[in-house]
C-alpha cells in the first residue's frame, strides 16, 4: 500500500513538473503548478522529518538543530511562493517579477499592439496628437495608463484626442515605421527620444551592446537556478549585472560623425512626416532619470539638431532637477519615470499646446 502511495505521489509531481515546463501555459499558470508542487514537497520533507527525526530516540540537541533546518525551509519556502506571484517591474523585462508585472498590469493592449484604447473608441473629430516613443511613452512602471503623461494631457485637454504609437526597446528606426504603418494622421506629433535609440546604429558600425541580462557565459546550474527559483531569480537580478561601460559605448556613438549623421537621417524622417502632413512636431528628450547631468552628451547634440531644423523641445533633465532621484524613478531597480515624473511631462505639454500652467 505504501508503495502505491509513493509511485501515485512520483507519478503525480512527475505530470505537475511536465506541465510547469511546458512553454504554452501561461505564467499564471506555471505559477500555481509550481506553487501545489512546492507545497508538496515541503509536506513530504515535514512527514520524513516527523517519522525520522522528531518520533526517533536521536538526542534533543539533534532534534532541534534539524528542527531549526526546517523552519529554514519552511521560510524558504514561503518566499519562493510569494516571489512567484509577486509583481515588481524591473530594469529587465526578462526576470519573474517583472513577466509578473507585465501579466498584471500591461493592458489593455489594442489590435495594433499598443497599450492603447481601440481606434475605434476614441473621438476621431477631436484634434489628434500622437504620441511616438519607446517604453517611457508606453508606460513601463506604470500600473494604470490613466497615470502615463499622454493620458494625463488627455485627462485635462478634453479638445483633443491622444493616440498611444509606442513600445517598449524601440529605436528610432522602428518608431518611424510604426508612425508610418498608423491608419490615421495626427494634428500634433509628440515624439519621446532617449540615448538608447542609437544602439542599433552603433551596433551596425562596430559597437556592440552587451546584453547584460542573459545568462551567457554562466554556469548551467545557475541558469537552472535562476530559471526555475523565484526568490533566486529576485535576489540575483537584483544585484546589478552589467559588467561593460554602457555610457561609455554611447559616448562613443554620438562622437563618432558616421554613426551620428546616419542616426539624424533617421530622426529626419520625423520632420519631413511632419511637415508631408502638416503636423506641429514636439520632442521630448529623455535623460538618464539617475544622473540627468551624465545625458548631457547626447541630450545636446539631439536638441541641437532639432532646433536646428526648427523643432520644438522639451528637454525633460530641466523639470526634474529639484527632485530626488528616488522620486524621479520607478523603484531602486528600474529607472523609468515615476508617475510623479509623468505628471511634470503632461504639466510642460499643456504649457505648451494650449498655454496653460497647470498643476495635476
Amino acid at each position: 500500500m505504501k508503495k502505491a502511495s509513493l509511485i501515485i505521489k512520483i507519478l503525480i509531481l512527475s505530470v505537475v513538473a511536465l506541465a510547469i515546463s511546458l512553454g504554452d501555459l501561461s505564467h499564471f499558470t506555471q505559477h500555481v503548478l509550481k506553487t501545489i508542487l512546492v507545497i508538496w514537497i515541503f509536506i513530504t520533507i515535514t512527514e520524513l522529518f516527523y517519522k525520522h527525526v522528531y518520533k526517533s530516540d536521536l538526542k534533543n540537541i539533534y532534534k532541534n538543530l534539524t528542527l531549526s533546518v526546517h523552519s529554514v525551509i519552511f521560510f524558504l519556502f514561503i518566499g519562493e511562493i510569494v516571489f512567484t506571484f509577486l509583481p515588481k517591474i524591473h530594469r529587465s523585462s526578462h526576470t519573474i517579477t517583472a513577466e509578473n508585472w507585465y501579466d498584471y498590469y500591461w493592458n489593455p493592449i489594442n489590435k495594433l499592439g499598443f497599450r492603447d484604447l481601440e481606434i475605434d473608441n476614441k473621438d476621431l473629430s477631436k484634434k489628434k496628437i500622437f504620441f511616438v516613443g519607446d517604453s517611457f511613452t508606453a508606460g513601463h512602471g506604470i500600473k494604470k495608463i490613466k497615470n502615463r503623461f499622454p493620458d494625463l494631457f488627455s485627462s485635462y485637454e478634453k479638445d483633443y484626442e491622444i493616440f498611444n504609437i509606442s513600445k517598449p526597446g524601440i529605436d528610432s528606426e522602428r518608431e518611424y515605421e510604426l508612425l508610418c504603418d498608423y491608419p490615421i494622421k495626427p494634428d500634433i506629433l509628440v515624439l519621446q527620444y532617449f540615448g538608447n535609440d542609437i544602439d542599433r546604429i552603433a551596433a551596425k558600425h562596430g559597437l556592440s551592446f552587451p546584453d547584460a541580462y542573459n545568462y551567457e557565459g554562466k554556469s548551467k546550474i545557475l541558469e537552472f537556478s535562476v530559471r526555475g527559483s523565484a526568490l533566486i531569480n529576485y535576489v540575483y537580478w537584483s544585484i546589478p549585472r552589467a559588467n561593460f561601460d554602457y555610457t561609455g559605448l554611447l559616448k562613443r556613438s554620438y562622437s563618432d560623425k558616421e554613426i551620428f549623421n546616419e542616426h539624424c537621417q533617421d530622426l529626419n524622417r520625423f520632420i519631413e512626416y511632419s511637415e508631408e502632413n502638416n503636423c506641429q512636431l514636439i520632442v521630448l528628450l529623455m535623460p538618464f532619470l539617475t544622473d540627468v547631468g551624465a545625458s548631457d552628451f547626447y541630450i545636446s547634440k539631439i536638441d541641437s539638431f532639432f532646433q536646428s531644423k526648427g523643432i520644438k523641445t522639451i528637454n525633460i533633465g530641466n523639470l526634474v532637477t529639484d527632485m530626488p532621484v528616488k522620486e524621479r524613478i520607478v523603484n531602486k531597480m528600474d529607472a523609468h519615470a515615476s508617475e510623479k515624473v509623468n505628471r511634470r511631462i503632461a504639466e510642460k505639454l499643456i504649457d505648451e499646446i494650449s498655454h496653460k500652467q497647470v498643476k495635476l
